[in-house]
């Protein structure tokens, strides 16, 4: 028994003794390999690393409750009685953001563009973006991610703007903006479009197995979703078809049908079409037209759409139509529109019928030359136009194209949207570098 009793008081005494160090610091190894996890010196305690400050960790920490700096009390998770300091980066080129959440753009030499990470990857990080010269411009965009419901903001010239984002849930929202100087990105939501046909907006395109596309649907608000029910004149959605975004294909003979026509471009005074086409191969007649939108079938048929150049990749503006209450105009021209391939804007404009004309847009510029309406059909025929056409052997069209976007629009636009629009195009389908020196939109995003 006295053993027993001997070998108790010689345990406690063990326990209750000071830990001593022979070298100034101590170390734990808590996995038994010869590293110290944890060490314990005059400087502080280090966790993962050697302590350069009272407490130094190395890797993440956890705080269940509440944590106090530079205090004891507080009603929040964390307390900070006192001041906050941020790590910055400043920028002065194009860069997609990582580690900093304080970014401090100089855009003195030229626009910047500055990109958000994958908002899936960082889930609540906080990025403000601050635009400290008031020279050019900073595009702010989202990596494929919204922000808010725009695909990008821009930080304007003339202003040091600043813009700031937390992800959630796989998107960009926007926390705060300033109130001068910060815009969203310029969409066609912007103006009033009869249809509006986008191929880089997956949700709007319903394909079957095979990839073809039976139904495009249309975001204008009108419900003017384009239908094809037989497989074999079914265009094919490429994922990667214009620029490494998407665009329907087509193979010869393809054609959407446009349901809920009425109102499409009828009783208006002018009206316009607008499409970013690319032609990528086949045989062309000399009026062949890559894609329309047509109202008839008899010797009148009209026709609002892009003309090829053949043998070339050329977006051209090419016939039209002018439809209003006291019946129709139209004209069908194959005079090409020589360009690389970008959007283009057929224009109808003039409110006396007997007097209409055309204007051609080829990646922003207009052409020279009008094209005056021609009278043909019935002058009582208010028939809407009917479908959009991207191959039909009947009229010998090509059998290589990809379509990236189409909008109808029931009116004229003030040269300032048509400008926008064509900057909107041109930006997202990485075509900017086709507008023409001097357009508003060359170097910048509207």
């Amino acid at each position: 028994m006295k053993y027993v009793i001997y070998g108790f008081f010689l345990l406690s005494a063990t326990c209750f003794c000071d830990i001593l160090s022979t070298n100034g610091k101590i170390q734990f190894d808590a996995q038994a390999d010869g590293q110290a996890e944890m060490t314990l010196n005059s400087t502080g305690l280090g966790i993962g690393i050697l302590p350069s400050a009272n407490l130094h960790l190395d890797g993440n920490a956890m705080v269940s409750e509440q944590l106090f700096v530079g205090g004891s009390s507080g009603s929040s998770n964390l307390n900070v009685n006192g001041t906050i300091g941020f790590g910055f980066q400043t920028v002065s080129e194009n860069v997609t953001l990582s580690d900093y959440s304080v970014v401090l753009v100089d855009s003195f030499s030229d626009n910047i563009a500055v990109t958000l990470p994958y908002a899936g990857n960082v889930n609540g990080r906080v990025y403000v973006i601050k635009k400290t010269s008031s020279l050019n411009s900073v595009l702010v965009s989202g990596a494929g991610n919204l922000m808010d419901e725009s695909s990008y903001y821009i930080l304007n010239s003339g202003n040091t703007a600043f813009i700031e984002v937390v992800s959630q849930s796989g998107q960009w929202l926007v926390l705060s903006l300033s109130q001068n100087g910060a815009t969203r990105a310029w969409t066609p939501s912007d103006i009033t479009s009869a249809a509006w046909f986008d191929a880089d907006d997956e949700s709007t395109i319903m394909a079957g197995g095979t990839g073809n596309v039976y139904q495009w649907n249309d975001k204008s608000g009108n419900n003017r979703y384009a239908l094809q029910n037989t497989g074999t004149n079914q265009p094919t959605y490429n994922a990667t078809g214009m620029n490494g975004k998407p665009t329907l294909q087509t193979d010869g003979g393809d054609r959407l049908q446009i349901q809920n026509r009425t109102g499409l471009l009828q009783n208006v005074d002018g009206g316009m079409i607008v499409a970013v086409v690319k032609y990528v191969s086949g045989t062309y007649a000399s009026n062949d037209m890559t894609v329309f939108i047509s109202g008839g079938s008899s010797t009148g048929e009209t026709r609002l759409g892009m003309t090829p150049n053949p043998g070339n990749v050329n977006i051209l503006a090419g016939a039209g139509r002018r439809i209003d209450a006291n019946g129709y105009q139209s004209f069908n021209s194959s005079t090409t529109r020589t360009s690389v391939y970008g959007s283009a804007i057929i224009e109808i404009v003039n409110a006396d019928y007997a007097g209409a004309k055309g204007h051609h847009y080829t990646n922003g510029t207009q052409d020279a030359t009008d094209v005056a309406f021609q009278t043909a059909g019935s002058t009582s025929d208010t028939t809407p136009l009917e479908a959009m056409i991207f191959g039909t052997s009947a009229l010998s069209l090509p059998s290589g194209c990809q379509i990236s976007e189409i909008l109808v629009i029931n009116s004229t636009l003030s040269t300032d949207d048509r400008q926008k629009l064509e900057g909107y195009l041109a930006w997202k389908w990485g075509l900017q570098a086709n507008l023409a020196n001097g357009h508003p939109y060359k170097n910048v995003a509207p």
